[in-house]
């Protein structure tokens, strides 16, 4: 799943004709229908650049190194794969809350902390707050970077944290 888009963004891109620089490229994805895309632009991933780690640790660059390269050292943005050849799996994943309540506890940070490719998480909602039902990225209540050997580990701790979701990670008082 995680790199069987990676010919779909190819062809997004030469559409595009963005052909040598940044490209930012935001798709959702289904198992059935594929990739959606959503957002595209020849320019660096926006956000606060909390991915870098996760981009570090699967490639050994970021588009962060990989853009400056571009514009400063054309050699070595020239020496790097026409493909990304991952040393790893990650991606960063942002949870969704689906329930409006006041957060008494969140029990799930816990099993996520323990799955094997757990690299940092970011929370913004704590106990005492009010969590209202995710419908944008601004409305997330936290993130979770994950890095795994292989894209089959990746997978089950990210469906794991789907599950979570659903039921277990937040303990909610109804509203």
């Amino acid at each position: 799943m995680f790199l069987g888009v990676f010919g779909f963004l190819l062809q997004v891109v030469k559409a595009l004709g963005i052909v040598h620089g940044p490209s930012h490229m935001e798709i959702m994805y289904n198992e059935v229908t594929g990739p959606c895309l959503v957002e595209v632009g020849s320019r660096c991933h926006g956000g606060e650049g909390t991915w870098v780690p996760v981009a570090d640790e699967c490639l050994g660059y970021s588009q962060l190194d990989t853009t400056l390269n571009a514009y400063l050292r054309p050699d070595r943005f020239d020496a790097l794969p026409a493909e990304p050849q991952p040393h790893k799996f990650g991606c960063e994943a942002f949870l969704v809350s689906y329930r409006k309540g006041l957060v008494l506890d969140i029990p799930g940070l816990e099993v996520i902390r323990a799955l094997p490719s757990f690299r940092r998480m970011e929370m913004m909602t704590q106990p005492g707050a009010t969590l209202n039902p995710t419908v944008d990225c601004f409305t997330r209540p936290g993130s979770v970077q994950l890095v795994s050997d292989t894209e089959e580990g990746l997978r089950r701790d990210y469906e794991r944290i789907r599950a979570l979701e659903q039921d277990g990670l937040f303990l909610l008082e109804q509203k």
